[in-house]
């Protein structure tokens, strides 16, 4: 009987740690927006939300001029820095660069150096709001 009531107390224990939800987990949130550069829509790079505090980094791919995370990817609330960084070519796509002449198809001449570190763009993420967030960049 003792052995029972221990594994029944142990076993209310686990549930108890694992069923309710943690209130220090931080939420993600939903996020879209455009980046352009010199007023036309930026081909293809990366988009980071770095929180200026605490938080949860997000990470999207930028296409076409447009971004998308859901709240399971989206970053935490908050103020954050935004980096945009060019995406690297896939293997054939930079073999075929360097055959036509660039000699670093790796290089950032999609988007400026600027950019691509923290300070120059920012962004504040809010909770139960639409977040849309464009972005203008300028090559010079």
């Amino acid at each position: 009987m003792r052995l029972c009531f221990l594994h029944i107390l142990s076993a209310c224990f686990v549930l108890s740690v694992l069923g309710c939800g943690d209130d220090s987990v931080e939420s993600r949130i939903a996020i879209r927006g455009k980046v352009n550069l010199d007023g036309q829509p930026l081909e293809r790079a990366l988009i980071r939300f770095m929180p200026k505090q605490d938080g949860l980094v997000a990470v999207a791919v930028v296409n076409d001029g447009e971004f998308e995370l859901d709240p399971l990817d989206g970053p935490s609330p908050g103020e954050h820095s935004v980096i945009v960084t060019p995406e690297e070519p896939e293997f054939e796509e930079a073999v075929e660069l360097i055959q036509r002449g660039n000699r670093d198809p790796l290089s950032a001449k999609t988007v400026p150096v600027k950019y691509q570190k923290r300070g120059m763009l920012d962004a504040n993420v809010v909770s139960g709001s639409i977040n849309f967030f464009q972005f203008d960049l300028r090559s010079r």
